[in-house]
């Protein structure tokens, strides 16, 4: 008995397979870009709040920040650091786009230091304890970790309406 062919209204059903791909593509991208957004509001909101409790400011050093008219807040002084935190995209195999959060990678400060060392001495310290380790970056990460099922979630439908529209 030879086989039934059957007609579809669905006019892409050879090419699901793409348009799923386009669709975790696009839509995706799009999603992981949101959620990298929000980790820099909240990494900027727990330096600017000072939600963490950190190592006090020398009072020499505290002194001297607020005679010159410096913001008094620990891990602030200019806001340079605070707002050179961003979203980063990064060339990735395979993927559309991928983002890396966090500080440029040569981009100077004005202590002289790129942003990238600035932030190792903040999160870490100095080795000869002139300056202590103030972790920020380490504590919101383990916190977004344990998001990351929430955040899988949100990327899947995401992907899934996308797609659902595109093949509509």
């Amino acid at each position: 008995m030879p086989a039934k062919v059957t007609k579809t209204r669905n006019k892409f059903h050879k090419n699901l397979p793409q348009i799923w791909r386009e669709s975790a593509a696009t839509s995706g991208s799009e999603e992981l870009r949101k959620v990298c957004d929000e980790l820099v509001d909240l990494m900027r909101a727990i330096l600017l709040e000072q939600r963490y409790v950190w190592t006090p400011l020398n009072p020499k050093y505290l002194h001297k920040k607020i005679r010159e008219g410096y913001d008094p807040r620990i891990l602030i002084r200019t806001k340079e650091y605070v707002e050179s935190i961003a979203v980063f995209t990064e060339p990735a195999a395979n993927l559309s786009a991928a983002f890396r959060v966090g500080v440029p990678d040569e981009k100077i400060h004005n202590s002289g230091m790129t942003f990238r060392k600035l932030a190792g001495v903040h999160e870490y310290g100095r080795r000869d304890g002139k300056i202590p380790a103030r972790p920020h970056w380490r504590p919101t990460w383990s916190t977004f970790v344990t998001s990351l099922q929430e955040v899988s979630k949100r990327l899947g439908k995401r992907i899934l309406a996308d797609f659902s529209e595109k093949i509509r």
